[in-house]
């Protein structure tokens, strides 16, 4: 998956009325979750910043 696809899926649940998405493809897989979701389990949103990843193509 590209970082241009992810970035869309990105697009594409904050648009939408989901809160989690979950994508496992083989060794691949990724989250993504909405603040909606942590509204809904009570819990506080924390951010950690990491180094972006590198994509090889």
């Amino acid at each position: 998956m590209t970082f241009k696809e992810i970035q869309e899926l990105i697009r594409l649940v904050t648009k939408s009325n989901l809160t989690e998405f979950k994508l496992k493809d083989g060794e691949f897989e990724v989250t993504i979750r909405t603040e909606e979701y942590a509204k809904s389990k009570g819990q506080t949103t924390q951010v950690i910043s990491a180094p972006s990843p590198i994509f090889t193509i």
